[in-house]
Order: C-alpha cells, then sequence, then structure tokens
C-alpha cells in the first residue's frame, strides 16, 4: 500500500484515509469512531518501524554522512548503504523463494530448457537462453 501511495503521488494524509476506509470495510471501526483510539490502527510510523524490522533494514540502511562541500561551503547530507547488508537482504529476503529462481530440474547449474512452456517469459526467457548459451562454456562450474 505504501508503495502505491508513492508512486500516485498521494498526500500525506492519504494513508490514514485508506486506513480508516480499510477497518470501516473489514467492520473493524465504527464510521462515527475515531481511527486513533481503534486497536487495529497501524500508524505510518509504527508500520514504516515494522517493515523495516522485518525485511532486516533496520540497521545498514539510511546512514547519513554530513560534509562540507569544498567549493561552495555548503552542507550536505548523503545518505548510503553498507553494500554488506545490500546484499544480504537480497539472498535472505522473505520473498525469495524457490519457485521464483531460475532453476531448471532442481538443479541451479542445470541449462535453461531449448523452449519455454508460458508466454510471460517470451523474451526475457529467449535472451536468458541464448546468454547462457554464450556464456556457460563449462557446465557445472
Amino acid at each position: 500500500m505504501l508503495l502505491h501511495l508513492r508512486r500516485t503521488k498521494a498526500s500525506l494524509d492519504t494513508y490514514e484515509s485508506l486506513m480508516r476506509w480499510h477497518l470501516e470495510t473489514v467492520g473493524r471501526l465504527h464510521p462515527r469512531e475515531s481511527i486513533c483510539t481503534s486497536p487495529h490502527f497501524i500508524s505510518r510510523e509504527k508500520l514504516h518501524k515494522e517493515l523495516k524490522i522485518r525485511y532486516s533494514r533496520d540497521t545498514g540502511y539510511g546512514n547519513v554522512t554530513k560534509i562540507i562541500l569544498p567549493s561552495t561551503k555548503a552542507n550536505a547530507k548523503i545518505v548510503w548503504n553498507e553494500s554488506k547488508m545490500v546484499v544480504r537482504s537480497l539472498l535472505t529476503g522473505p520473498r525469495a523463494m524457490p519457485e521464483h529462481c531460475m532453476w531448471f530440474d532442481d538443479d541451479p547449474f542445470a541449462p535453461p530448457p531449448a523452449e519455454q512452456d508460458y508466454i510471460s517469459d517470451l523474451n526475457a526467457g529467449r535472451r536468458y537462453r541464448e546468454t547462457h548459451k554464450k556464456l556457460i562454456t563449462k557446465p557445472g562450474e
């Protein structure tokens, strides 16, 4: 939901109105009840905090280094992430499932099949097969 709000350039109070709509729709909030009094309401700040912990982004991300630009003497903040944490999150993400990997016959070293049997992989699959054929010269390595 937060990604959808960002993509549509929604105003900052849109999250609360969507949360109110959701809670009213599922019957957990009466229309005249204050959203903040509902035990089911999750604030935007709490949601961000819980998502950071769930996806191991609570440490090593969003580090800020303050610098003074040499030419203009202006103060600037550089936001950076620890590469170790970024790689770890890619490898251990809860949505990274084996069925999403391009493994064939339960073997990560097996070549891709000559043809795919579903339309969504028409272009990407063909490029993957061509790249595999060109770059993998010693199968199994």
